[in-house]
């Protein structure tokens, strides 16, 4: 008896022993971990103690540039009836704002992913699309925003959109048209001597070989740069223009193809006797009516 107590005692310290160092383990990482969040939130912290967020970048020493990327999901639908067309895009602005430049304690910090709420804690440009019937931001589950920040100052933001805009369509060729529905983006605010919008340098368009529209042809997507002038200023302004060319199949296997077989059907009356009045008249009226 005396050995099989001394046993069980021997093995419970033994399983003590290798169960502490699993917690102590865990108990490390969580440490870590905390040590890292604080480090982030310190870095913000500093940040956000002097920052004004009603005055843009650089005010008083020249124009914010915000360069633009477009990364497109979806394309259509595209409506003849209503003259407009739909677009689902993640539109990316990349700027730089001094005020929140840092020193990253190593490279682990050489780039910050934050959420939707630090949006609300910085400037951030106030674009929008002028032509557009409807516009609206993705927030399922949570609002689709994504942010970037770096030492440097510079910023990514991305944000999932979906915008209906006008598209005037000169239909004199149908359906063998082309049509040019175009985008357009424009600060609403801020002046040229304030804010100008660019295509970036890098990608600016994405995602642009993977579309199947119905009854079209994506051709191809013109960008442009340039600026208009209102009673209220001078704006910048982009421009995204879609060149899109009908697909006629469709019309000649529903349309052109079966009204050229009805007009061959009514030429066979004129084989028919001129004493078959009855059938002359039932093959007239048939091919009439369809």
């Amino acid at each position: 008896m005396m050995w099989l107590a001394l046993s069980l005692i021997l093995a419970g310290n033994l399983g003590r022993a290798q169960i502490q160092p699993s917690n102590t383990h865990w108990a490390s990482e969580a440490e870590v971990m905390m040590s890292k969040s604080n480090v982030v939130t310190d870095i913000l912290n500093k940040l956000s103690l002097m920052y004004d967020v009603r005055l843009r970048p650089r005010f008083g020493h020249g124009p914010v540039i915000v360069n633009v990327t477009v990364l497109l999901e979806n394309l259509g639908p595209i409506s003849e009836v209503d003259m407009n067309f739909r677009l689902d895009m993640a539109i990316r602005q990349m700027w730089n704002d001094p005020r929140l430049t840092f020193v990253p304690p190593s490279d682990e910090y050489s780039t910050l992913s934050l959420n939707h709420e630090f949006t609300k804690k910085i400037w951030v440009p106030d674009i929008f699309f002028p032509e557009s019937i409807k516009a609206f931001k993705h927030d399922v589950m949570l609002p689709n925003t994504l942010v970037r920040l770096h030492p440097n100052g510079d910023i990514l933001l991305s944000s999932r959109v979906t915008v209906v805009s006008k598209c005037p369509m000169d239909l004199s060729f149908f359906p063998m048209d082309l049509q040019h529905c175009t985008l357009l983006i424009e600060s609403y605010g801020y002046t040229l001597g304030d804010l100008q919008l660019r295509w970036s340098d890098n990608i600016t368009l994405e995602n642009t070989n993977n579309f199947e529209i119905a009854q079209f042809h994506l051709l191809n997507v013109s960008l442009r740069e340039f600026s208009l002038e209102f009673s209220t200023g001078k704006f910048s302004d982009l421009s995204m223009v879609f060149i899109l060319k009908r697909n006629i199949t469709y019309y000649i296997l529903q349309l052109y193809l079966p009204s050229t077989m009805v007009v061959m059907l009514s030429w066979v009356s004129f084989w028919v006797s001129r004493e078959s009045v009855p059938a002359r008249a039932a093959l007239a009226i048939t091919t009439v009516l369809t």
